[in-house]
């Protein structure tokens, strides 16, 4: 992985800093939803008309408090985006990375004993950046595990017990570590949607792959 490569494309702070995900509702002739539907449009190449009558969530994720990057949700395939979660930059509109289902049987069942696991890979290209199996959050922590493109072990993502249990400081205390070789590389954060400071990775794990678990986590506590 080379950090140099990803700048072309990505925010510095998703590479090496701190940023945030937070949901947007929007709906009806706002200039919001015409704005997002607008993005939709241009992605999708105009195959489908939208009616921006009733609310949609989607997630936006923050750099230094400015929308950046736009998180978007399909699971029909379209012309120009894939199945999944595709994180998409705004100016111009293009999707950067998803997140996809892998399509075994193991994953399609989604019970909380059988991790589900997922490919992370470029749009662009179809280039892969890794895979995230997920595992628990009911009888203990959850927990993300991360390989990279060659299926080997990079780091986790792992639930902090005040987090399971449930810990009355949301603010101050970690929600989820990251760690690799043993050390805390990054942390997941936040009550209102989800801060992530990746600035002591170091090249350790692909930031893209961390990002791609802040993702999942907010979608699987049902902020999307």
């Amino acid at each position: 992985m080379i950090i140099d490569t990803l700048r072309r494309d990505w925010p510095e702070e998703l590479l090496t800093g701190r940023y945030a995900l937070r949901v947007r509702e929007v709906g009806g002739s706002s200039t919001a939803a015409k704005v997002f539907y607008g993005i939709l449009e241009v992605i999708t190449a105009e195959l489908i008309e939208i009616e921006p009558t009733e609310p949609t969530r989607y997630l936006e994720i923050h750099v230094k408090g400015q929308f950046r990057l736009a998180v978007l949700q399909r699971r029909e395939r379209w012309q120009n985006l894939p199945v999944g979660f595709s994180i998409c930059a705004v100016d111009p509109v293009r999707p950067l990375l998803t997140i996809q289902l892998q399509r075994s049987e193991q994953s399609r069942r989604g019970d909380r004993f059988t991790p589900a696991s997922y490919q992370v890979f470029d749009p662009r290209d179809n280039t892969p950046v890794g895979f995230l199996e997920r595992w628990g959050g009911f009888l203990h922590p959850a927990r993300t595990v991360i390989y990279d493109p060659g299926h080997r072990r990079v780091g986790h993502l792992a639930e902090t017990a005040v987090s399971w249990l449930g810990g009355p400081v949301p603010f101050i205390d970690p929600k989820y570590h990251v760690v690799a070789g043993g050390q805390r590389v990054a942390r997941v954060y936040g009550a209102v949607g989800l801060a992530v400071d990746v600035a002591r990775l170091g090249g350790r794990i692909d930031p893209r792959l961390v990002l791609a678990c802040a993702t999942q986590l907010m979608n699987s506590v049902g902020h999307q």
